[in-house]
């Protein structure tokens, strides 16, 4: 989590370690309280596909919260794969 000109925002990378680029990738931030309760969750897109064996950057704008949980709600396999969902 960081601190920026407009609040708290959570910037890193999303790692994929299949052997398949991953595409159209959204997650699903929670902000969590000191009890561990979630307070406020959001949606982001990961801009650009994920390489397989690599990783893309996330920055997304948060609700202010005391710890946040991120979790991968959907993305597509390109070249060849199939299905949505599991394997990161």
């Amino acid at each position: 989590m960081t601190r920026g000109r407009k609040g708290p925002a959570i910037d890193g990378y999303v790692y994929n370690n299949a052997m398949q680029t991953v595409d159209r990738m959204t997650l699903q931030i929670e902000g969590l309280d000191a009890s561990g309760k979630v307070v406020g969750n959001s949606t982001v897109w990961v801009l650009g596909g994920v390489p397989k064996g690599g990783r893309a950057y996330l920055g997304a704008s948060v609700p202010e919260a005391t710890s946040y949980r991120v979790q991968v709600l959907s993305f597509d396999w390109t070249g060849g794969g199939g299905g949505s969902g599991g394997g990161m």
